[in-house]
């Protein structure tokens, strides 16, 4: 027992649920815990456990013997409100808490084993009611041609016979009958409208589709208008007979039914105005579909009509017999469908040509088999949803055809968007790619949707599961990670796309490689600068989705911000030359000192800038070798590729040339190049004559030049070199030759060793100025 010093103060009490908790104040107790101990105690109540009393926790003092025999427990319910207040007040923080571990411990042991059990004991149970079920629905298999006049039975009022059936079908065929004609009038009301649409020739698939829904809006008029009138009728002729009622009713909806599935595979095939068919069969393959189709339908008349065999009253295993029967030969019938078109699903689902991706080959192996899926599928829907049936649930048929229709439909809209983004947008426009971005997330909320559907149709309420508890908070983090990539994806694909269209624009793809020469024009600034552009954009991009999803995990993103924060500042510290390198990167391309495909020289190293990284240069020399430069390595840098070049050529020519001769030779083949094809869009000086530069021992040096955009002087001067060497061939103009003149006396010449030391001399002096000259 606690210290008597330690009194309790304030002492006030809640009543909830029949149990007063106190409120202590001056002690460190929540009132959390008290809420949460009293649920705990509460429940304990109910289950089958030893009462847990105060002396047996953890950290309670030990009383004697006789007070702890005596004591009674917390629990159980023996304790008066005084008593239970005063137990209350002398536990601890630390007793409370020990308590609710002990008791969560214990129950979720027992609700573990519980669950198991409750499985195995329900599979076991089902299985039974299964056998059971199955015995007695076969054993009434001789009763089965007893159905029909027992449902006659149960339709007729008391002490009507024959006649009643006579009048019922009359009814039958005037309510149907008014129906029809109604629908038939409203048809020829709407009959120019409908002549227009089955003529009409749309080219793109967005045309095809308008007209069919503008079709499918009559059509649902007219379904309407037959209903209405059908119903209409029946109410004016009805006299109160519930059953008559129930079945009236159930076959104007088994009507509209096949009706609208009718509808809906017009829509899909147009069996009959190949001109509006947006899907890719041809028109047997159509024509075959919408029957087959029609023929499922025709069973909504009999699924429909033996729902009414239960509220008839009629023997509940007559009536699942009847259920198997119809749903064995719908499942034959359907499976018998899925064989016959194997092939011509199968060349839908196979890519056209040859496969090239990993994609592709996997439809085609898919193509090959499908129908043993779908055959297979059907057989296991038709086994479970009997089996449920026969246990009491109803509702698997209509989940797994849902699903297979989901299947299926899945894929015709996808083709069908995609169709219609072909048809509307070119490839080669501005807002095609944009147009493809749009598609693709509408692909991914297509399946989105259908997962959903599916899980609708399946009983699976993704909704009421993220309502509370541990569902919700996966079911929160499954969504919120889904549309951050989601808009993850969309951001950075049509970023992508703004930048590579932009970069295109501005003739970032069009840098030419000259061959064996550097100095060609590079891309324009925009085009050197948003490729980085790009990459910071996405690693952004990337690092903001990564902390959106940690945190959708339950992960506290602060901590993380915080510490890369102080990883930063330890690496900018200690990596300053990579700090330098980046800086220097970033000053460079504010200067706009390059661009890509220039060519640029820093010193040791030349070439065309070929990449640019966020701490180095890539150039790549002219001759073919690869160079990384830091940015911090670079002093001084050369640019060969900005605005003009001007190209000086210097001809050596004897001394007797004519001067002015010359100049006219360089005009003429300056207005020749300028009117070449080629050549001439490389010009922005003509080639003119500088004069004499030099005369020298053996020549006189003539200079000319012409001014050109960068990278085309190097062709230029190749063509002026050839056509300069021919023109001075035709003129007369000879080159000079470099001499040597050697003056050697007659006494020297009178002596032999002398004389062939001299021709010695003479021609390794040759020698030299040839090598000179090579290099």
């Amino acid at each position: 027992m606690l210290s008597s010093e330690r009194t309790v103060q304030a002492m006030e009490s809640v009543v909830i649920s029949g149990v007063e908790i106190p409120k202590v104040a001056g002690r460190g107790i929540s009132q959390i815990f008290w809420l949460a101990f009293l649920l705990l105690a509460i429940q304990a109540t109910t289950l089958p456990a030893s009462p847990v009393s105060a002396q047996s926790l953890p950290g309670v003092p030990s009383q004697t013997s006789s007070e702890t025999d005596a004591q009674p427990s917390l629990l159980s319910g023996e304790l008066t409100a005084a008593e239970r207040r005063d137990l209350l007040a002398r536990l601890s923080d630390s007793e409370v808490r020990q308590l609710m571990v002990d008791f969560l411990d214990q129950n979720s042991a027992a609700g573990s084993d519980a669950n198991s059990a409750g499985m195995i004991s329900d599979f076991e149970t089902n299985a039974h009611i299964v056998r059971e079920r199955l015995a007695a629905v076969l054993a009434s298999a001789p009763r089965f041609p007893e159905l029909l006049s027992s449902f006659a039975d149960h339709v007729a009022p008391p002490g009507r016979g024959g006649e009643f059936f006579l009048i019922l079908a009359a009814g039958f065929a005037f309510i149907f009958g008014a129906g029809a004609a109604a629908e038939f009038g409203f048809r020829r009301i709407t009959e120019k409208l409908r002549r227009e649409i089955d003529q009409a020739a749309p080219v793109t698939t967005a045309g095809k589709a308008g007209y069919l829904l503008l079709r499918v809006v009559l059509d649902v008029v007219a379904i309407g208008v037959f209903a209405l009138v059908a119903l209409a009728c029946f109410f004016a002729l009805y006299q109160g007979h519930p059953p008559v009622r129930l079945l009236v009713l159930t076959m104007v909806s088994a009507a509209v039914v096949m009706r609208s599935v009718s509808l809906i595979s017009r829509f899909l095939l147009a069996p009959q105005t190949p001109s509006l068919r947006c899907l890719p069969f041809d028109d047997d393959f159509s024509q075959r579909l919408h029957a087959q189709f029609l023929c499922l339908a025709a069973f909504s008349f009999l699924f429909m009509g033996g729902n009414l065999l239960r509220p008839y009253g009629m023997d509940p295993n007559l009536s699942s017999l009847f259920h198997i029967a119809v749903g064995s030969t719908f499942s034959l019938l359907l499976i018998g469908f899925i064989w016959s078109d194997r092939r011509d699903v199968a060349r839908l689902i196979a890519c056209q040509g040859a496969p090239e991706t990993v994609g592709d080959r996997l439809r085609t192996i898919f193509s090959q088999f499908w129908h043993l899926l779908a055959i297979a599928y059907v057989l296991a829907i038709f086994i479970i949803a009997m089996a449920t049936a026969l246990i009491g649930h109803d509702r698997v048929t209509f989940a797994g055809m849902g699903s297979f229709l989901i299947v299926v439909a899945v894929p015709l809209i996808d083709y069908t968007l995609r169709q219609i983004i072909s048809d509307s947008v070119k490839p080669d426009s501005a807002g095609y790619g944009y147009l493809r971005i749009v598609f693709r997330a509408i692909r991914l909320l297509l399946v989105i949707l259908a997962v959903l559907v599916f899980a609708r149709l399946w009983g699976i309420d993704i909704f009421a599961i993220s309502a509370g508890g541990l569902g919700a908070s996966a079911i929160r983090a499954i969504v919120e990670i889904g549309f951050t990539l989601l808009i993850a994806y969309v951001i950075w694909e049509v970023a992508q796309h703004a930048i590579d269209r932009r970069i295109k624009a501005d003739g970032g793809d069009e840098i030419v490689e000259r061959e064996g020469e550097g100095g060609g024009k590079g891309a324009t600034r925009l085009a050197t600068l948003l490729p980085l552009l790009r990459k910071f954009l996405f690693i952004t991009i990337l690092v903001m989705a990564v902390m959106v999803i940690l945190s959708a995990l339950g992960v506290n993103v602060g901590p993380l911000l915080a510490g890369a924060g102080v990883i930063g500042i330890a690496i900018g510290f200690g990596a300053q030359t990579l700090v330098k390198d980046i800086v220097s990167g970033v000053f460079f391309l504010v200067d706009d000192a390059f661009r890509i495909g220039e060519y640029v020289d820093i010193g040791d190293v030349k070439g065309t800038v070929e990449a640019i990284n966020v701490r180095s240069l890539v150039l790549r020399h002219h001759r073919g070798p690869l160079h990384t430069v830091p940015f911090g390595e670079i002093k001084y840098l050369t640019n060969y590729s900005r605005d003009w070049v001007i190209m000086k050529l210097e001809f050596r020519v004897t001394y007797d040339t004519d001067i002015n001769k010359v100049k006219k030779i360089f005009k003429r083949i300056g207005s020749e190049l300028l009117e070449d094809e080629i050549l001439g869009s490389g010009f922005l000086e003509p080639l003119k004559s500088q004069g004499v530069k030099a005369m020298e021992d053996s020549a006189m040096i003539l200079r000319a030049k012409f001014k050109a955009k960068p990278g085309e002087q190097f062709m230029i001067r190749k063509e002026v070199y050839r056509r300069v060497q021919e023109a001075f061939h035709e003129n007369g103009i000879e080159f000079a030759h470099r001499r040597v003149l050697v003056d050697i006396p007659e006494s020297m010449n009178e002596n032999p060793d002398m004389k062939k030391r001299i021709e010695e001399a003479a021609a390794a002096a040759m020698s030299d100025d040839g090598q000179v000259q090579g290099a």
